[in-house]
């Protein structure tokens, strides 16, 4: 069972998996993994360092920190402010979600909310969760 919200690091701790770990909860470490372009934030769960269940890639490390900061995974889908969802699977659902709708409606690939009109990424994403 997770915390109610992750222990948030002051400062990024180098790690083993190729990144550095931002915060922790009783199941997952979430990792911010620079990559060439971009950074990516990812949940890697304590039972297998070695993979990582969910991901989302921000624009730089600062970005990343500051949705890290303000997410509680255990309510909210996703964090916010992210561009782009790397995994091919089916957008991540919180414990209990219910508790804030707003922040769970159906988001594109992009990260944005169809409801608000169109992606401001790709107009033409056309591709929303289910």
């Amino acid at each position: 069972m997770t915390t109610i919200a992750p222990l948030v690091y002051d400062e990024l701790v180098r790690n083993d998996r190729e990144g550095f770990t931002i915060a922790e909860d009783d199941e997952y470490f979430y990792d911010a993994l620079p990559y060439a372009f971009n950074w990516r934030l990812v949940m890697t769960p304590k039972a297998d360092p070695r993979v990582w269940d969910y991901g989302w890639c921000y624009d730089g490390s600062a970005s990343l920190i500051l949705a890290m900061r303000v997410w509680n995974p255990e309510t909210q889908n996703e964090p916010l402010g992210w561009k782009k969802r790397p995994t091919g699977r089916t957008a991540r659902i919180a414990p209990r979600a219910g508790t804030e709708p707003k922040y769970n409606r159906p988001r594109c690939v992009h990260g944005h909310y169809p409801a608000d009109g169109p992606c401001s990424t790709d107009p033409y994403c056309g591709i929303h969760d289910r």
